[in-house]
């Protein structure tokens, strides 16, 4: 995961195929990452 000013970019990497997959890009909340599992759930 990475931070782009109020961006949360989260990526997975897959060293055997040099792949990054972007699996999701939203707003940033103010806060830090407490909402990161909810995310996740969100995705998968």
């Amino acid at each position: 995961m990475s931070r782009f000013d109020h961006w949360r970019v989260l990526y997975a990497i897959t060293e055997a195929d040099n792949a990054v997959d972007v699996l999701a890009v939203r707003r940033r909340p103010p806060y830090d990452y407490g909402d990161l599992a909810t995310l996740l759930r969100e995705l998968f």
